[in-house]
């Protein structure tokens, strides 16, 4: 509930602060990435225990959507479905092999505000709260041998910079987040990407935990409106 009502504060916060008349400076050129349905795909890589080796992370789909209340606010949300199989054991001379399936799913609203502080240029704030559900299964060949189920909800943070190529269809964002989880967790987004028309766009994007453990890379479709 406290994490709730932080959030609701946070947007309430940002609200506010957009009732400045807007910036004569801003050129519109970065509002399109406010106004997007998006689809994509990610996978991760996570350093061993040793420091020097990295196992596989889950894949995840990504779809969400973001919509622009009005020039300098915006609302979005989004579904995440991340998975993972892990080989822990085998028997019987590797003819059964014991995994585990774990599926996570993360449910997410939110919102927040859009600063121009520079031609093409801006500063982006937003908060969300997010529903969060895993299943991990033990499997040996086709039976299942054990379910374990867990569900946490939490507000997540971040602020971030966009900034546009004038006459390039390119752009660039980089952002920071703060997820309040029972571990807190601080992580480094980047996003490189191209827009052949005004209504689409493709990009890469990056994200890295600053505990340097977890390096997440991946691509997404946006359609924008």
């Amino acid at each position: 509930m406290n994490k709730l009502l932080i959030t609701t504060a946070a947007l309430t916060t940002a609200i506010a602060a957009t009732a400045a008349p807007r910036p004569a400076y801003d050129t519109g050129s970065t509002e399109f990435y406010y106004s997007k349905a998006q689809v994509g795909y990610t996978w991760s890589q996570i350093a061993a225990d040793d420091g020097q080796t990295e196992v596989a992370g889950p894949e995840t789909l990504v779809v969400g959507a973001s919509y622009p209340v009005n020039e300098l606010v915006f609302v979005n949300g989004g579904y995440q479905r991340a998975s993972i199989d892990n080989t822990i054991a085998s028997i019987d001379n590797n003819l059964i092999s014991i995994t585990t399936d774990s599926t996570t799913q993360t449910f997410t609203i939110g919102g927040g505000a859009r600063f121009p502080i520079a031609m093409d240029v801006d500063f982006n704030v937003g908060a969300s709260y997010n529903w969060q559900n895993n299943e991990t299964q033990s499997v040996a060949g086709s039976t299942i041998l054990a379910t374990n189920q867990s569900s946490t909800n939490f507000a997540a943070f971040n602020a971030g910079l966009l900034m546009t190529l004038p006459d390039t269809g390119l752009y660039t964002a980089a952002n920071f987040e703060l997820g309040l989880l029972e571990k807190t967790q601080t992580n480094i987004g980047a996003e490189v990407g191209f827009r052949p028309s005004d209504q689409f766009s493709v990009a890469a994007t990056g994200k890295f935990d600053t505990d340097f453990t977890t390096t997440t890379l991946g691509v997404v479709g946006n359609l924008h409106f």
